[in-house]
């Protein structure tokens, strides 16, 4: 049975790289049936989606999809703000005083492997998939529902930074908030 569950596991990776990589970088989404091409993107939109992908990868790549798009939509949701730079990249790279405002950035071993795309073939395969379902949310994000109630924060369940903030959902082990 666990040899079954493997085999599934390894041929959903598998497509995804071969469809991602065969298909003219063409991602079709189970939500809308759109094709959405990273290469037709323009460079500006491409790093974009590029930070945003090493932002998932590197708060939760342990989580479920409901954890990607959740931290993702955080993400977009402080690029819309304007209480936060107004591009993913931006808002990803923040500091306040020494303070990066996602600690992987601040973790420079981190930040050098993700700058210069160092992954395993393994980790490869989870951050191409990654990678699909942020080029999916910055292209759709005014079309996909916003299930952290507007967040705008996270933290690890395991954390407690006492913030005075609205608590709006917790969704696997992250816990979302947004400004009272």
């Amino acid at each position: 049975m666990k040899i079954v569950a493997l085999i599934a596991v390894v041929v959903t990776v598998l497509f995804s790289v071969v469809l991602f990589e065969t298909e003219s970088d063409a991602k079709v989404t189970e939500q809308e049936d759109q094709i959405i091409r990273y290469s037709s993107l323009t460079e500006s939109d491409r790093r974009q989606v590029e930070c945003l992908a090493q932002n998932i990868y590197y708060e939760a790549r342990g989580e479920n999809q409901d954890g990607h798009v959740a931290v993702a939509l955080v993400t977009m949701n402080r690029s819309l703000s304007k209480l936060y730079p107004n591009n993913v990249c931006n808002v990803v790279r923040e500091k306040l005083g020494k303070t990066c405002q996602f600690t992987w950035w601040c973790d420079p071993e981190l930040r050098s492997k993700a700058t210069l795309y160092n992954y395993t073939r393994q980790e490869k395969a989870v951050y191409e998939e990654i990678r699909n379902l942020a080029l999916h949310v910055y292209v759709n994000r005014d079309k996909i529902e916003d299930f952290t109630g507007g967040a705008i924060f996270y933290h690890a369940n395991y954390v407690n930074p006492r913030w005075k903030y609205k608590k709006t959902a917790q969704i696997g082990k992250h816990i979302f908030y947004k400004r009272k």
